[in-house]
């Protein structure tokens, strides 16, 4: 095993690397609503840095240079293909296959009849999701889909990283087994033990250990190796590029969320994280160009 020292070393030769990666050629991202001539073919350079909600017209990124056998990084839709529709639901989903995603994350709870219903809120309009039968749910929220609604169009098409807000490890287990999917689903969660529990009941399956802050890092790491999980999955801002050495030494692939810049995203890039969930794929992926993967 190398030492911090050596490790602080190869960082700072990739963030050289990425530097000169910056002078060459860059991959230009249109944001939404782009017409004409984007500013870095103007010999300008400009950082995206808005979100969705607040897109800015005419910018786009310097990110990383389209090389044939350079490393792939895999990107990950959001929310049910946020950015695409209404979050959560079969028309955003649909969409987002159709431009293009191969893996979707979203979020599961159950309801008080027992029902998986796709929603990352505990209320809908005011109702708790858990204690409300998913036909109340539904009058209240029409495009709110139950996860076998989305299986039943989907299952076949992309790959789900299912988010277990609230649910049983056995209704969620049986869902994915039903459908033949163990291999292409990644079951993720804030609840350590909820994992723990799943990786016994349903060991064909993966699963990843979700965590936002950066403090404890080698106890969230040995919390996630606990559960037998194959993912680590931190908020971007928790990610360095020691995480990303020592996770990689334990096995853990890394996926930060949610990753919506160019800058942001190269740095990953760079440290080695294996993939991204974002709210722009349709720009994340221009702008990983080759680098992109599946």
């Amino acid at each position: 095993m190398c030492s911090l020292e050596v490790l602080k070393k190869d960082v700072s030769v990739a963030r050289l690397a990425g530097a000169a990666h910056r002078r060459s050629r860059c991959v230009t991202v249109l944001m939404r609503g782009d017409t004409g001539t984007p500013p870095c073919e103007q010999g300008k350079d400009y950082n995206i840095r808005s979100s969705l909600q607040h897109p800015v017209k005419r910018s786009c990124d310097r990110i990383l240079p389209e090389t044939e056998g350079g490393r792939e990084l895999k990107l990950i839709a959001h929310r049910g293909g946020r950015g695409f529709g209404p979050d959560n639901t079969l028309e955003a989903m649909e969409k987002a296959v159709g431009s293009g995603v191969r893996m979707i994350e979203t979020d599961v709870r159950v309801s008080a009849d027992g029902q998986l219903v796709i929603c990352h809120d505990a209320t809908v309009s005011g109702h708790s999701v858990s204690r409300t039968t998913y036909e109340e749910l539904k009058r209240n929220a029409p495009e709110r889909p139950l996860l076998v609604d989305v299986l039943n169009r989907l299952a076949n098409s992309v790959a789900f990283n299912l988010e277990i807000k609230d649910a049983p490890v056995r209704a969620v287990g049986e869902i994915i087994e039903t459908y033949g999917i163990e291999s292409e689903t990644l079951v993720t969660s804030f609840d350590d033990s909820f994992l723990c529990e799943f990786r016994k009941e349903f060991p064909g399956v993966r699963i990843g250990y979700l965590y936002r802050m950066s403090y404890s890092q080698d106890g969230k790491m040995d919390n996630a190796s606990a559960t037998g999980a194959e993912v680590l999955l931190p908020f971007f801002h928790s990610v360095d590029p020691e995480l990303v050495y020592l996770a990689h030494g334990k096995g853990l692939d890394i996926y930060a969320w949610t990753v919506n810049s160019g800058e942001d995203l190269e740095r990953l890039y760079e440290w080695g994280v294996d993939a991204a969930v974002t709210d722009r794929f349709s720009d994340l992926k221009r702008a990983l160009g080759k680098n992109y993967t599946t």
